[in-house]
């Protein structure tokens, strides 16, 4: 969340910057340990499925909660070249 402070930095009340670095902080230790838990009780092959498909599952509901759009003519990424 650092580098956003410096480019765009959010306006928040002061109490409300409690609330947010206390959720930097703690959410992110907390979902990896309930995260790495969960995998702890399932299979390997179970697990590597879960971990794998994670990324395609979480632009799915970026393109259905958040509104994202994917395109494969996005700023910054190069389409690969062939020799």
């Amino acid at each position: 969340m650092l580098p956003f402070l410096f480019f765009d930095r959010p306006r928040f009340a002061r109490a409300e910057w409690v609330w947010v670095l206390a959720a930097a902080a703690l959410g992110v230790p907390v979902v990896f340990l309930l995260q790495f838990k969960g995998l702890s009780l399932t299979t390997v092959s179970h697990a590597a499925l879960m971990v794998g498909t994670l990324p395609m599952l979480l632009a799915i509901a970026a393109v259905l909660f958040a509104g994202e759009q994917l395109h494969s003519k996005s700023r910054g990424i190069n389409p690969p070249t062939t020799i």
